[in-house]
C-alpha cells in the first residue's frame, strides 16, 4: 500500500508543478495498472486492488480506469508511510 500511496502522491505533485492549480483537478494515470505494478515490482491484483480499497476509503475518486483526483491529501500522505514533514 505505501509503494502504490507513494507513487500516486508522486504523480500528483508532478502534475500540479505542471498545471498550476491542480488541487481538486483531475490527474491522469499516464501508466496502465499492469505497467505500474510491474514498475513498483508488485502483482497487477494488489495494485488493483489497493487502488479500491483507496477509492473505497475516500482518499481517491476516480471518473474512468486513468482519471482521478486525490479527495483526501493527508489520508494520501499517511498511506504513503512518510512521517516527515
Amino acid at each position: 500500500r505505501e509503494k502504490i500511496a507513494t507513487f500516486i502522491e508522486m504523480l500528483a505533485r508532478r502534475q500540479q508543478l505542471a498545471n498550476a492549480d491542480t488541487l481538486g483537478q483531475e490527474l491522469v494515470l499516464p501508466l496502465t495498472r499492469y505497467e505500474i505494478a510491474n514498475y513498483l515490482g508488485l502483482t497487477l491484483e494488489t495494485v488493483s486492488r489497493q487502488l479500491g480499497a483507496m477509492k473505497k476509503e475516500g482518499i481517491l475518486s476516480f471518473v474512468d480506469r486513468r482519471r482521478f483526483r486525490v479527495a483526501d491529501v493527508d489520508a494520501l500522505h499517511a498511506a504513503s508511510g512518510d512521517d516527515c514533514d
